[in-house]
């Protein structure tokens, strides 16, 4: 399992950025959920491997649930009706970078 996705050979085609945290990797059969990170001390971009799926509904399913924790850390949300909206647009999100995916890979 590769733990740091600098390591593999990336495209933007094979890439969909589903928030200023969290992107997707494709690779045939396989979908690599990643964690965005900066390095403070060099600036420099990298993305560590949060898992690998072969399926989407379970990457959205960890995707939203990883969100949804960070943002209540955060105190982002607060109460239950800020997590149902909060749910609600990380799954509208998922949508369109799924649309995203669809139509990227149509073109390939």
């Amino acid at each position: 399992m590769v733990s740091n996705i600098n390591e593999l050979n990336v495209t933007s085609q094979d890439m969909v950025h589903l928030n200023e945290r969290y992107s997707v990797i494709i690779k045939p059969s396989d979908f690599i959920f990643s964690e965005r990170t900066i390095n403070k001390v060099t600036g420099e971009l990298s993305f560590s491997t949060v898992a690998v799926y072969q399926d989407l509904l379970s990457l959205i399913n960890d995707f939203v649930h990883h969100s949804i924790a960070q943002d209540i850390f955060l105190i982002r949300v607060s109460d239950v009706e800020g997590m149902k909206s909060g749910v609600s647009q990380l799954f509208e999100l998922c949508q369109r970078a799924l649309s995203h995916l669809i139509i990227t890979e149509a073109k390939v």
